[in-house]
């Protein structure tokens, strides 16, 4: 078995390494790694650059995609009238 295997196997199963659902060790190969036991798919290592960079790339496309969704109702719809501070 090559060494490198058993480092990214023994630093997966260090609980040091998790935070809650999220997992970041430097010494790790690894940059997208399964989840733990009961939780199903992938978690990138934040102890990797590019980790980061791809969670931050998720996050960024999925406000954008919210931001052209809210447009599209306001355009449909139209924007909320403001009717006054307090409801009558």
């Amino acid at each position: 078995m090559d060494s490198r295997d058993e480092i990214n196997r023994q630093e997966y199963a260090n609980p040091s390494n998790w935070h809650y659902v999220l997992y970041a060790s430097r010494r790790d190969s690894r940059i997208v790694v399964p989840k733990r036991k009961g939780l199903r798919g992938y978690t990138v290592n934040f102890a990797k650059p590019l980790g980061i960079m791809i969670h931050v790339f998720i996050i960024a496309v999925l406000t954008a995609a919210g931001g052209v969704r809210v447009l599209q109702v306001y355009r449909h719809v139209g924007a909320p009238k403001y009717t006054g501070l307090l409801p009558s």
